[in-house]
């Protein structure tokens, strides 16, 4: 059994067919899906005229197979049967005279459906203003990331609060509560004192690079007062001071210990401090002087005031030694 190579006369796709295939009146290509005519020769098979799928205008678009058969092989066609038109000698079948009625048309009104309030469209009425979704979202994010923030602080999960007051910074830059928060947890955890007047170096600098790292250090206390309302600030103010006074009874209080300890008796601290105790109330002292109106522009007077009243508040003998503050 041999095989016969032909190629499709529309697309020029090759097939193979077997030479002992029976012969058809025509073949469709696998590719295109054209028909094409098939004549028998010799046992060889080739592809002759092409029967096009689509007639051109003016013609029927079935033909029938004789008549393209016909046509291909130059044959002539023979005429077709005179249609004998009704009439009343020649009715009709009782099939043809029977026609269905056309059924009524029946349209229904379509009303739309009511579009569903999402919270990324905003659904106006002519009887309610319109609301602004996304604003109103913003500020509930705003909301919920402070609420995390204030929880994780009180927690003293520091890792978890920086996350969610980085995105709460993000999401509303001049919203002043994440600036507060952040002032109030530095100074809880002796900021001020430890990076000035307690350092070991701070004696060692110069004046103008004592100013910049206070600056460096009031840099969330002076963005929370630019954001915050009057009364919000004077609270803020009030807390801050409060806790650097804070930081320094701490500090005596540690180097009262540490000078008890050296004793042979009385080891514990009972509460009297020694003039060697409040040796660095100078240093505080002098660092508080530089807090003015480039360190603190918008609260130094008002700082400076309220850590007065915290240091009225004071055992006497630490009173005194910082009343010149």
């Amino acid at each position: 059994m041999s095989m016969i190579s032909l190629i499709c006369p529309h697309c020029g796709g090759n097939f193979e067919l077997e030479s002992d295939r029976a012969l058809q009146s025509f073949w469709i290509c696998p590719y295109c899906g054209n028909r094409s005519l098939m004549q028998k020769n010799d046992d060889q098979i080739r592809l002759r005229g092409i029967i096009p799928n689509k007639s051109p205008e003016g013609t029927p678009l079935h033909r029938p197979l004789e008549e393209i058969i016909a046509e291909a092989e130059g044959t002539p066609i023979a005429a077709p049967a005179p249609v004998i038109p009704i009439t009343a000698a020649n009715p009709a079948s009782p099939a043809e005279e029977v026609k269905p009625e056309p059924k009524p048309e029946i349209k229904a009104e379509i009303k739309a459906a009511p579009v569903a309030a999402t919270d990324d469209v905003a659904v106006k009425s002519p009887m309610a203003p319109a609301v602004d979704v996304k604003e109103k979202t913003l500020e509930n994010d705003l909301d919920e990331l402070c609420g995390l923030a204030r929880e994780a602080a009180f927690k003293h999960d520091l890792p978890l609060f920086n996350s969610y007051s980085r995105q709460a910074i993000d999401c509303q830059p001049d919203d002043p509560r994440m600036y507060a928060l952040r002032a109030v947890l530095t100074e809880e955890a002796d900021g001020f004192s430890r990076e000035t007047w307690t350092a070991v170096f701070w004696t060692q600098l110069t004046p103008r690079r004592k100013k910049s790292i206070l600056a460096q250090h009031f840099y969330t206390l002076n963005a929370a007062l630019k954001y915050s309302k009057p009364t919000q600030q004077q609270e803020l103010i009030q807390r801050i001071a409060r806790l650097i006074i804070r930081q320094a009874v701490d500090h005596f209080t540690e180097m009262a210990e540490l000078r008890c300890q050296q004793n042979l008796f009385f080891k514990t601290f009972r509460g009297r401090f020694h003039r060697i105790d409040l040796r660095s109330a100078a240093i505080l002292i002098d660092t508080l002087r530089y807090l003015d109106q480039s360190i603190c522009p918008l609260g130094h007077l008002e700082l400076l005031a309220a850590i007065r009243i915290e240091i009225s508040q004071l055992p006497p003998r630490i009173a005194h030694r910082l009343r010149r503050v």
